[in-house]
């Protein structure tokens, strides 16, 4: 993360704190069937330990409820692509195992699918004014967003604050330096290849491939060879 992405965060939390501070609550609406007003307090979304985002939660009924737009971006940034159509919330990922099992057959207002596949068929949800962006939307329990990570083969823990999400795969340059997280091997070794001598990580830390610095040498000889041969035919013409 940049300085210039924490100073915002900071900046965030101080924005995001001074608006609790004046009495800020969540009004549920009437249309999800139990209007009441929940205080609002302030999570942290992570990414191999890495802050993406510190969005307000709140607890209804003893459970932790989670912004799903929130929970969106922290896949995308997986790069696993997922689209959410205002009942549904529908999850696209290559699977090398079929999902989990589905966790229940109702049909409900909301449901999520993975692959086309109904995961849980009726998930609770709240309405709420999200406080940073000021416009509602949609709360689920944090509970079915860690079964869609396990069916996801994907590790996360929560601590009832900070909600931490472990990708597969770490792309990092020759030096160190972290490139980028990735559901695959496939797609990691697709980033790498732009850095001869990089390495992929596991969850474990261990280096599972590193690229061959020859390989892209190869690469920018073939380009190079192709512009000058391109060059001397265009010459010809003329």
């Amino acid at each position: 993360m940049s300085e210039r992405q924490k100073w915002s965060m900071i900046k965030w939390f101080g924005g995001w704190v001074a608006t609790i501070g004046c009495g800020a609550g969540l009004v549920l609406p009437s249309e999800v069937g139990h209007a009441a007003t929940q205080s609002m307090r302030r999570t942290v979304i992570e990414e191999n330990g890495q802050p993406l985002s510190a969005p307000a939660a709140f607890t209804y009924q003893k459970t932790t409820y989670m912004p799903l737009f929130y929970v969106e971006q922290l896949l995308k940034a997986m790069h696993i692509q997922n689209t959410w159509t205002g009942s549904s919330w529908q999850i696209q990922a290559p699977f090398t195992v079929q999902p989990l099992p589905t966790l229940n057959q109702k049909t409900g207002p909301l449901r999520i699918e993975i692959n086309g596949r109904t995961l849980v068929g009726d998930v609770p949800k709240q309405v709420a004014v999200d406080p940073s962006s000021g416009k509602p939307t949609t709360f689920i329990p944090i509970w079915y967003i860690q079964q869609v990570l396990l069916a996801l083969e994907l590790h996360s823990e929560w601590d009832g604050t900070v909600w931490n999400a472990e990708a597969n795969y770490t792309v990092y340059t020759k030096t160190g330096d972290r490139v980028a997280q990735f559901y695959t091997l496939a797609q990691a070794q697709a980033a790498v290849a732009e850095y001869p001598g990089g390495t992929i990580q596991n969850r474990a830390g261990q280096t599972v491939y590193t690229e061959s610095s020859s390989y892209h040498s190869c690469r920018s000889s073939f380009s190079l060879n192709f512009q000058l041969a391109r060059a001397n035919w265009n010459s010809v013409e003329e």
